[in-house]
């Protein structure tokens, strides 16, 4: 019996469902799985990328752009 990667077949499920696993044209990664925050993650030097509510706490300038870019 051949033992089975793990991380080959999360990989796979994210390739399912549309997730380009190559990081290639992308500032960051965020990766939620049932609710759970599995991944985040800058690639480009700059970037930072966080949870929202931590984003908040951490950068208080950005309440006022909090839902500015589309209608809530």
């Amino acid at each position: 019996m051949n033992e089975v990667d793990t991380a080959e077949i999360e990989e796979q499920k994210l390739l399912d469902v549309g997730f380009d696993t190559s990081e290639e044209d992308r500032a960051g990664s965020f990766l939620i799985i049932d609710n759970q925050v599995k991944e985040y993650k800058p690639i480009q030097k700059g970037v930072e990328v966080l949870q929202l509510s931590i984003a908040l706490e951490k950068h208080s300038w950005l309440k006022e752009y909090y839902w500015k870019p589309v209608t809530p």
